[in-house]
């Protein structure tokens, strides 16, 4: 490794540890947990790191608050973008590609709005309600086909991205089911195994796929027990191939459970599954974005400073703080939930919350 490559290293590991200094604390964190109200909450907010991505957000009264926790839930995830894709500068090669392909992440979620808006029957209202997120010029269409979309113009904006030919596929199980199910599902199978191909090169791919571990479980259990499809349906829908525990015996196993509680019952037979919270699925998600959490944790502190593994893991510590600040927030909003619905706080040890 040249001299120029080691300083571009170091600049982004320095960046890196700035980054994480940035992360709630667990004062932070029980501040926001202690709040009385939504508005109580946003002013504990403001004194943190997040704080700056107020002023951009629209203030309202609690009549406002779905807009405004919409509008803030969008700034803080632009930011995330804007501070990820500013590492890029001293980055080239395999790693470079990597976080361009890890940001998208934020261009599927685009695109997966704008089939909804296509084909799902949002109104005009609807449609002025929806924000894109704006990745520049590393996204995969320019911000401006992003628009058309509300116009009807989605598959001529996909022309020459690698998501042309899954979605003509999708379109034409579509134009013949109804269902933008397949659709979406095709899209999320071309993203994935493109950021995998990307990680398989820069480091990181074992992180993608115990995360796709997460995203098979779900599309599983939903697919079998929220939209009661049965087991023929939903394995081409599933992308076991990206994942790290299941495949096409494990499933067949779990599908023969008749309820989701026998669903989770019998997962926790399997090997490797015994030490999760398996009482249901959102309590089994929480508990592997747990392992997650700790596990980027453990990587900023011990990966060589050299590779792209501490990038991947303060991108996936803050997505998921981000989710968790959210979900303070609404529960603030509604006036009720419990804190062991989220994940950042309860991963902090008691050095970060003050605990004896």
């Amino acid at each position: 490794m040249g001299i120029f490559s080691l300083c571009a290293y170091a600049a982004v590991n320095s960046r890196i540890h700035y980054a994480k200094s940035l992360l709630l604390n667990g004062n932070e964190w029980r501040s926001l947990d202690g709040a009385d109200s939504l508005f109580s909450a946003m002013g504990n907010l403001s004194s943190t790191a997040l704080g700056e991505c107020l002023s951009g957000t629209k203030g309202a009264g609690e009549a406002g608050a779905t807009v405004f926790l919409r509008d803030l839930e969008h700034s803080l995830h632009q930011t995330l973008i804007k501070n990820m894709l500013s590492h890029l500068r001293f980055l080239s090669g395999a790693p470079a590609e990597s976080l361009i392909e890890l940001v998208r992440i934020y261009d599927l979620m685009n695109l997966k709005k704008a089939v909804r808006m296509e084909f799902g029957g949002r109104d005009r209202q609807g449609r002025l309600s929806v924000q894109f997120y704006d990745l520049g010029k590393y996204s995969i269409v320019s911000g401006e086909k992003w628009e058309e979309f509300a116009s009807g113009r989605i598959g001529r904006s996909l022309e020459g991205t690698y998501y042309g030919e899954d979605y003509r596929i999708g379109k034409n199980a579509l134009d013949e089911s109804g269902d933008i199910l397949r659709l979406e599902t095709l899209l999320e199978k071309r993203y994935f195994t493109t950021l995998g191909e990307k990680l398989k090169k820069s480091g990181g791919y074992g992180l993608l796929k115990r995360y796709m571990d997460q995203l098979t479980l779900m599309q599983m259990a939903r697919l079998r027990y929220h939209y009661k499809l049965e087991a023929p349906a939903i394995l081409p829908l599933l992308m076991m191939e990206l994942s790290e525990s299941f495949n096409e015996k494990l499933f067949a196993r779990l599908m023969e459970a008749e309820t989701e509680e026998a669903f989770f019952a019998a997962l926790s037979r399997e090997k490797g599954w015994s030490g999760r919270d398996l009482r249901g699925l959102d309590e089994c998600i929480r508990s592997m974005r747990s392992e997650m959490v700790r596990e980027s944790r453990k990587l900023l502190k011990t990966a060589s400073p050299m590779s792209f593994l501490p990038l991947l893991a303060c991108f996936i510590l803050k997505r998921q703080e981000l989710r968790d600040v959210i979900a303070v927030l609404q529960m603030k909003r509604f006036g009720r939930g419990a804190r062991d619905v989220l994940v950042t706080p309860q991963t902090l040890k008691g050095r970060d919350t003050g605990a004896n």
